[in-house]
């Protein structure tokens, strides 16, 4: 049912929550549902005008320096420096400055970053020596289910409450026949 009250518009959702104003728990559902989609508009409109900006930022630049490929720009906690520098030993006979900082968020830009995208030779498949066949018995024949990598994934992909029992037990309790596996085309 909750469900089918997420999926009616907010006028629809109104008029529902005004027919059942004396049942509080429709009353609630439907306020929690009416706020979630104003915080997702919101985050929306944050984003566009975030966009735009950015967009704008970078149309303003024109064409880059030569040497200049890519610019990259996070937003991270940096130690920017606050007051005035001040000496705070004497090395060789020179002064060392030290300036205090204190750490704020802001944009950090890099020029011309690069990232590595993918792995460089073969990549292999370790078959998981604990990976099974499962099996649900429908009369007198076995239809199959899939195979996992353990019984847990398996209890996870049906839906089964593991609890503090062992998984392959709960498979086995639920009319599940459990074998071993030696392929690596697995579900779960």
């Amino acid at each position: 049912m909750e469900e089918l009250i997420k999926a009616m518009s907010n006028e629809d959702l109104r008029a529902l929550k005004a027919k059942y104003a004396d049942n509080e728990s429709i009353a609630k559902l439907i306020d929690g549902i009416l706020e979630a989609r104003r915080k997702e508009e919101a985050q929306v409109k944050v984003k566009a005008t975030h966009n735009k900006k950015v967009n704008d930022f970078y149309a303003k630049l024109g064409e880059p320096p030569e040497g200049t490929h890519n610019h990259y720009a996070r937003w991270a906690e940096v130690d920017e420096p606050t007051g005035e520098p001040e000496v705070e030993v004497m090395i060789d006979g020179k002064p060392v400055m030290r300036q205090p900082t204190a750490k704020v968020w802001k944009w950090v830009l890099e020029v011309n970053k690069a990232f590595q995208v993918g792995r460089t030779g073969t990549t292999t498949t370790k078959i998981a020596k604990r990976s099974i066949s499962v099996a649900k018995r429908v009369g007198n024949t076995l239809e199959p289910v899939g195979n996992f990598t353990n019984a847990t994934k398996a209890c996870e992909y049906l839906k089964l409450i593991v609890g503090g029992d062992s998984a392959s037990r709960v498979l086995q309790r639920n009319g599940y026949i459990i074998d071993q596996y030696q392929g690596d085309d697995t579900i779960a």
